[in-house]
């Protein structure tokens, strides 16, 4: 990767988290160094056991990626069908999303699947 392709990993964490942070009114928030959390404030029984408050996304700063994880398509894999292109194309695994470049389009899909996710949760009881 040459010099001017080098992305400024500290601003883009801060770029998701500050998308993340405008959806955090009715989760329980954690904090720590590069990493946001947000889960449920309710208890949900689900697939037999009983969670304080159900995961629902965080956002991570890795070595070389901000990773932005997002639970309701892990507990819910049709929920996937929301992500649209080229969000979708970030996504590694199950629920997580590698975010290696700082696009507003990104930013903008994050910003509409964590308003989708959260009245998804309202509406089964997550929430």
């Amino acid at each position: 990767m040459a010099a001017f392709d080098k992305i400024d990993l500290d601003n883009l964490f801060r770029k998701v988290s500050d998308v993340l942070s405008r959806h955090s009114d009715g989760f329980s928030v954690r904090q720590k160094d590069g990493c946001i959390e947000m889960a449920g404030t309710k208890k949900v029984n689900y697939l037999n056991r009983v969670f304080d408050g159900m995961f629902f996304a965080s956002v991570v700063r890795q070595k070389n990626f901000i990773g932005f994880y997002y639970f309701p398509v892990y507990t819910h894999p049709e929920h996937l069908d929301v992500v649209h292109d080229p969000l979708k194309k970030c996504l590694k695994g199950k629920s997580c999303f590698h975010i290696k470049k700082d696009d507003p389009l990104l930013l903008d899909q994050i910003d509409q699947l964590l308003t989708k996710g959260k009245d998804f949760y309202k509406s089964i009881g997550f929430l």
